[in-house]
């Protein structure tokens, strides 16, 4: 439900009583002999992330395509994490150069 809580607080509610299952973004997904409900607006994957409801109230993106070359929602809530190195940290690749301790 945090999926669609986040639909609603970016784009608000559809000023009518319209459910997501009736916008041209929602999507039917047939894997496995199982049905998964999508909106190409909030982001389509694999995940379960990603699964919506059909029955949801319809937010302010209501039948309003994803424009060519414009993101979903979950594309611009990826967060790039930069990499911090410590004073005397030894990364993978320099401790695969290390020496070999001996047994004996």
């Amino acid at each position: 439900m945090l999926q669609h809580k986040r639909m609603i607080d970016k784009f608000g509610r559809y000023h009518l009583q319209e459910a997501c299952k009736h916008c041209s973004n929602f999507q039917i997904w047939n894997y496995r002999g199982k049905k998964y409900f999508k909106c190409e607006r909030y982001g389509l994957s694999h995940s379960i992330s990603t699964d919506w409801r059909a029955n949801w109230q319809a937010c302010g993106m209501f039948n309003v395509p994803l424009p060519c070359g414009e993101r979903p929602l979950i594309e611009y809530s990826k967060v790039k994490k930069e990499s911090v190195v410590l004073e005397n940290q030894t990364s993978l690749f320099d401790a695969c150069q290390l020496p070999e301790v001996g047994n004996g």
